[in-house]
């Protein structure tokens, strides 16, 4: 199983991505639009990949996942921003806007090398 936690606060956007990640083998995601949300959101489930805009109107996606990361360890993350030139070197990183098969291959890439390090267990879904 698979847990995608999504960070983006354009709803639209959100969706769209939560969306191709089930597509993609995600068997489970959850939407957080702010930087806390998105913290929190961690917490409560772990998350297997996180999917994540650089800005929020409320908080920063790269600071989120910083604070994620601390909390929990290391997670595969996959920036979905409209400036790439705010990510690391070595980062995964899609330009807004793009294309769907370039969604699906990264998801794809960053998602296995999770689950072949055998991070990942079966979990219940957050009802």
């Amino acid at each position: 199983m698979c847990h995608a936690l999504v960070i983006e606060d354009d709803y639209l956007a959100a969706d769209y991505v939560a969306a191709l990640a089930e597509i993609a083998g995600a068997t489970t995601s959850e939407i957080a639009q702010t930087e806390g949300a998105a913290v929190e959101a961690a917490r409560k489930r772990r998350p297997d990949i996180i999917l994540c805009d650089v800005r929020l109107e409320v908080g920063c996606g790269r600071a989120a996942v910083t604070r994620i990361e601390a909390e929990i360890g290391s997670i595969p993350v996959i920036y979905v921003t409209g400036e790439p030139d705010a990510c690391a070197q070595g980062d995964g990183v899609l330009a807004k806007p793009f294309h769907r098969d370039a969604f699906l291959d990264a998801f794809r890439r960053h998602a296995t090398t999770r689950v072949s390090e055998g991070s990942t267990s079966p979990r219940q879904a957050a009802g």
